[in-house]
């Protein structure tokens, strides 16, 4: 797959919402990352520091941050950042209150095999499935997902190298709320794309990784980092379009059209 657009390059517009760090003087630009909830006995609180995956930003009016904190000499606040890629620095040239992530999960209703003669059968309001453990070693599964095409039907869609096997396996337990499609990738695609994200991700600037599912049953490794780096992007071009997601937080903006 081809990310070299999302590369930034100097000169490129930038604009993003995160977290301003401020030690020393030196301002730091990062995304909104998960904070453990660790209990600190009050005025015992370790002051903020950067969390290694932002970028330097210059020219931040650490005053008009959001939700703003100084403790121990340095000030954490939160802010949505416009400005210029620069000497792989931020420069700051509009500077406003923090935006909420966007984020846009697949819609799991429609199951990819058609309905059976008088649709998908109905069950319970939610209702879930119990997969049996031996489910995963006997066969080359590569993704299992619950498709709800209302509250009262539930689907289970599998991805399956050997969908026929998987087929004559599951279908005397879940019957007509099974389905069940060839895998558009390896077990061995999917691991080896994973082992990899995982190995670099300091190098690489990733703080998130995991699997999901397509709406077409398919598995996807997605990727949530920082930048996209040149090496990142390098490799990313030897990987099938469509296995992996990227949600980079730091990305050109698009040339505004004369």
């Amino acid at each position: 797959m081809d990310v070299s657009g999302l590369v930034l390059r100097e000169g490129d517009s930038v604009r993003a919402s995160g977290r301003v760090v401020a030690i020393g003087g030196i301002a730091w630009f990062e995304p909104s990352l998960p904070v453990p909830l660790v209990f600190y006995p009050p005025g015992h609180e370790p002051p903020p520091r950067p969390s290694g995956l932002g970028v330097q930003a210059i020219g931040v009016d650490l005053v008009k941050l959001d939700d703003r904190r100084e403790r121990q000499g340095a000030v954490e606040g939160w802010a949505t950042l416009t400005g210029d890629w620069r000497q792989d620095r931020l420069v700051v040239g509009e500077q406003g209150p923090q935006s909420p992530a966007q984020y846009e999960n697949p819609s799991w209703t429609r199951p990819p095999c058609p309905a059976p003669t008088g649709g998908w059968p109905e069950g319970v309001v939610d209702e879930n499935f119990h997969l049996p453990p031996e489910l995963y070693t006997s066969h080359v599964i590569t993704s299992i997902t619950t498709f709800r095409p209302s509250r009262t039907q539930t689907v289970l869609v599998v991805a399956a190298e050997e969908p026929q096997q998987v087929r004559a396996t599951l279908r005397p337990r879940y019957g007509a709320r099974l389905c069940v499609v060839p895998s558009r990738w390896t077990r061995r695609q999917i691991d080896d794309v994973t082992r990899r994200v995982r190995a670099e991700m300091l190098r690489w600037m990733i703080y998130s990784c995991g699997q999901s599912t397509t709406e077409d049953g398919q598995a996807l490794v997605t990727v949530d980092l920082s930048r996209v780096l040149p090496a990142f992007a390098e490799w990313a071009s030897t990987i099938s379009e469509g296995l992996l997601s990227l949600n980079p937080w730091l990305t050109p903006r698009p040339t505004p059209r004369r």
